[in-house]
């Protein structure tokens, strides 16, 4: 069963009126009238408040007796003051519980005293309760649309002030609210009774929402988030920006809060829709949605997709996709301090964008803006676009021939013809070798594929993460050695940060450097710097670029060369001795 929802806001201004009477010909005393002020203590301004005299009567100074409609309600006829018509039927039709409290109830002290009685039942089960019955907000609801202003708030000294009312039971409702996006919800309606100066702070009323992705190289830490008395921490490594392979799989977390004032509406509407660049294909399988209560996840208590949860339109590859919640107020345990978190995978494709502008993902959210109108199809609002990005990189290599120069016109590159060009495989941290297809890295893989050198000696591997890899030479130009294993080191430096993409949109204010080392990217113990891309520069296109050099190989002699006639002589040479000795020892015989 849905949970009894209480407000308090409404909390003084029941318990004011425990003590109104049934009807008579009083009216206010004189030292009531114009003596009261009520104070709406927002600090924010842009925002309207109008007050509404529901009830008045005659005020002893402690109670508000004689009960009759208020001048926000009510038309003189022949100086009686009269509920506006239609707003006694509707006071009639209030529902509780399936209870019709009101029913039969057509006078002002008669109704008054149903919400005082309300309110001391109230305090017996709960004493000193600062919170008020599901009929005050009920009450408000049917009052409202026959309510007009009895006063305006004027704003000053960082708060709203209602001054020189007379003494009664007031509605007061927020009519006009700031135009910042994300910003924009109604406050419940607050019902005060001006026997004394009244005073409220209004809740907080919209939700919040951040997104992270995982990075799976760099450990920056983690984030914690905040919600009443709900803290939820991200797993370590989940920041705002991120570099990957193609082909790897990216995780991506959405984390919403409620608002503090979720019990002052029927129904809170609340809807992730999340957008993927070209280069990210959703997996929709791994979509998974949490209420968070405790500031950890429990995997066994991961909501269903489902009318009675959320409802989803993901579908593998899908550019955008919703989580929708009807009414997330409707699930068992969610309250305002509570906090919705999403997670789900998507893999970085064959189109993700190389270095700038990268690969973003962003993710806004509608939610329900004002508690006065109820309903699956009240107004909501939507927070502005929150993003991650994800970025992917370039190795470009060009292979020259021995002689070579730096810097000079007559050097040789290797070619893309049999015998001259030279092939490659680049391998991963895991040993693994990278699988080209359709000219870039998707995957890899014990062979992994083997890329070649083109007509000017250049060869690539494009869509590489920040990192460390080994590149082979696997063919050789003939007549030249083949080069030792390279150890190469992509280094790309990212800036992380809660506020990314809140307070700048631009992807190089976050790929900030990207640098190619040989053997380690510490210079200080024999790394070696081969490429700085500046902001300016390559980074641009997320390209690092470099060459190497083959060195030929040694000119031995071969068959039927000068080589042959100093073996014959050599040989001859030795013939000739060994006789000689043959003969001396002959000699020394016959001696």
């Amino acid at each position: 069963m849905k949970k009894t929802r209480r407000f308090a806001a409404f909390a003084a201004s029941v318990l004011a009126v425990a003590c109104m009477a049934a009807p008579m010909s009083g009216v206010l005393s004189a030292d009531a009238a114009g003596t009261y002020k009520i104070t709406v203590n927002n600090t924010v301004t842009g925002y309207t408040y109008t007050a509404s005299q529901i009830f008045t009567g005659s005020f002893d100074g402690t109670v508000l007796g004689n009960i009759v409609w208020g001048s926000g309600v009510s038309t003189l006829v022949d100086g009686e003051a009269v509920a506006k018509a239609g707003l006694v039927d509707a006071i009639q039709k209030i529902d509780v519980d399936g209870a019709k409290p009101f029913a039969g109830k057509s006078t002002a002290a008669d109704i008054a005293k149903v919400l005082s009685d309300a309110a001391s039942a109230l305090e017996a089960a709960e004493p000193g309760s600062s919170h008020d019955a599901t009929i005050a907000k009920k009450f408000a609801d049917a009052v409202a649309p026959y309510a007009t202003a009895t006063a305006t708030d004027d704003y000053k000294d960082s708060k709203y002030e209602f001054t020189g009312l007379d003494a009664g039971y007031y509605l007061v409702q927020n009519t006009v609210i700031p135009g910042t996006a994300g910003t924009e919800t109604y406050t419940r309606y607050i019902l005060k009774v001006a026997g004394e100066d009244a005073s409220v702070t209004p809740k907080g009323e919209y939700p919040t929402l951040e997104k992270k992705v995982l990075e799976n190289v760099k450990y920056t830490g983690k984030y914690t988030h905040e919600n009443g008395t709900t803290d939820y921490t991200t797993a370590a490594k989940y920041n705002d920006v991120a570099d990957y392979n193609i082909g790897d799989i990216v995780k991506f977390e959405l984390i919403g809060t409620l608002p503090d004032n979720l019990d002052d509406y029927d129904k809170y509407k609340y809807i992730f829709e999340d957008t993927l660049s070209e280069g990210l294909t959703l997996d929709a399988d791994t979509i998974k949605v949490y209420i968070v209560n405790d500031g950890t996840l429990d995997t066994e208590t991961a909501l269903t997709s489902g009318d009675a949860t959320y409802t989803t339109d993901a579908a593998d590859g899908a550019a955008t996709f919703k989580i929708s919640f009807a009414d997330i107020s409707a699930i068992d345990g969610v309250t305002g301090n509570s906090m919705v978190i999403v997670q789900y995978d998507a893999e970085l494709n064959e189109k993700a964008v190389i270095g700038l502008d990268g690969n973003p993902n962003q993710v806004n959210l509608t939610y329900s803006s004002n508690p006065n109108n109820d309903g699956a199809n009240g107004p909501t609002n939507k927070t502005p676009d929150e993003y991650v990005i994800v970025f992917t990189y370039e190795l470009d290599v060009t292979k020259y021939l021995a002689p070579y120069e730096e810097g000079g016109a007559s050097n040789t590159t290797a070619d893309d013809q049999e015998g001259t060009k030279a092939g490659f495989k680049l391998y991963n941290a895991d040993g693994k070798a990278a699988v080209i297809e359709n000219g870039r890295v998707s995957g890899w893989s014990e062979e992994g594929v083997e890329v070649t050198t083109d007509s000017y000696g250049k060869f690539s591997f494009i869509g590489l993460d920040d990192g460390t890899y080994i590149l082979k030479e696997t063919t050789t130009p003939k007549g030249y050695n083949t080069m030792k294993d390279m150890t190469l080191v992509v280094k790309a430096t990212t800036k992380n940060g809660d506020t990314y993409m809140e307070t700048d949109m631009t992807p190089s204010a976050v790929l900030t450097a990207l640098n190619l080392y040989e053997n380690s990217a510490d210079t200080a113990n024999g790394g070696k710097l081969l490429d700085t891309a500046a902001a300016t520069g390559n980074n641009a296109n997320g390209i690092v670029d470099t060459i190497i050099v083959n060195e030929k190989g040694s000119n031995l002699p071969s068959t039927g060369g000068m080589g042959t006639t100093l073996f014959y002589v050599g040989g001859g040479a030795l013939a000739l001795g060994a006789g000689v000795l043959l003969v001396t020892k002959k000699r020394m015989s016959n001696k």
